[in-house]
C-alpha cells in the first residue's frame, strides 16, 4: 500500500515536470514551427465608473454674434481707401466703397489665445486672411 502511494506521488511528479518541459518558452515554440501563446493576464482591468470622471468645462464665447461674420485678430483695421487695402482689393477684383472697414494680416482667433493686435469680426476672409472684409470692431 505504501508503496504504491510512493509509486503515485512519483508518478504524479514526473507527469508535472514533463508536462513544463514540454509546454517551453515562446522562443522553443517558435524554433519548433509553432505560434507563440498568448501573455498571461496578471491582472484584472477594472471598469472606471461615470461619477469619477470630470466633466469638461464650458466652451469659451465669441465676442462676435452670428450674424457679425468670424472673430479675428488683425494687424490692422482700416478702411477699403487705404492704400494696401486699395491694392489687395483691386488684385482681387472686389468692389467696396471706400469707408468699408477690412482687416489686414488677420488670423482666426482660438479660443483662450490673447490678440495681441485688433479683435474684429469679420464677414470674409481673402488670401489666407491677408484682407478680410465686411469686419466689425466689437466694443
Amino acid at each position: 500500500m505504501k508503496s504504491s502511494i510512493v509509486l503515485f506521488v512519483l508518478a504524479f511528479i514526473l507527469v508535472t515536470v514533463q508536462a513544463a518541459i514540454i509546454r517551453g518558452t515562446n522562443a522553443d515554440r517558435m524554433a519548433r514551427g509553432l505560434p507563440p501563446r498568448a501573455p498571461a493576464k496578471l491582472y484584472t482591468p477594472t471598469r472606471v465608473s461615470e461619477e469619477k470622471r470630470h466633466k469638461p468645462s464650458s466652451t469659451p464665447t465669441s465676442v462676435c454674434k452670428p450674424d457679425q461674420g468670424q472673430q479675428v485678430c488683425c494687424e490692422q483695421i482700416t478702411t477699403a481707401s487705404n492704400p494696401e487695402a486699395k491694392l489687395l482689393l483691386g488684385l482681387l477684383g472686389i468692389k467696396l466703397p471706400p469707408e468699408a472697414t477690412v482687416g489686414l494680416e488677420c488670423l482666426d482667433v482660438k479660443f483662450g489665445l490673447p490678440c495681441v493686435f485688433k479683435t474684429a469680426c469679420c464677414e470674409a476672409s481673402f488670401l489666407g486672411g491677408a484682407i478680410d472684409t465686411g469686419c466689425l470692431v466689437p466694443n
